[in-house]
């Protein structure tokens, strides 16, 4: 009986060690978001379209809801590893809001996705009235 205890303290133990290994601090999130968006913005600005039906608008979930929200062409680049980036990008900002909490955003998302002169920006405004970044 006391072999057994002493195993099942040992499994604990090493089941925890190995946990704690794995996580990441905070700053070392941060340093993972930053690279992160440094990936997406250069697959971003290799991006082209040839008709706005080309251009793709992506919110990037993550914790407080603080976006980003990219606009980018699907041409010209390799959709699933943009795609993919998206997902790490979600996630590493998921973890870092559940580490430090923080507020809540209010994002206002863009009314539509056009294509100027190759590049595709977000469009924010109304029917009347339209303001692409």
């Amino acid at each position: 009986m006391k072999l057994i205890l002493n195993i099942i303290i040992v499994l604990f133990s090493l089941t925890y060690y190995g946990c704690s290994e794995d996580e990441l601090s905070t700053e070392e999130l941060k340093s993972r978001i930053i690279g992160l968006n440094s990936e997406i913005d250069q697959l971003t600005e290799l991006s082209t379209g040839e008709s706005s039906a080309d251009c793709r608008t992506k919110y990037i979930a993550g914790g407080n809801g603080c976006g980003p929200i990219l606009v980018y062409g699907i041409l010209g680049i390799d959709t699933l590893q943009i795609e993919e980036l998206f997902i790490r990008l979600s996630d590493a900002q998921t973890e870092l809001y559940n580490m430090e909490g923080g507020p809540v955003c209010d994002l206002g998302l863009p009314a539509k996705d056009s294509l100027i002169n190759g590049k595709c920006l977000a469009c924010y405004g109304n029917l009347e009235a339209f303001e692409c970044f």
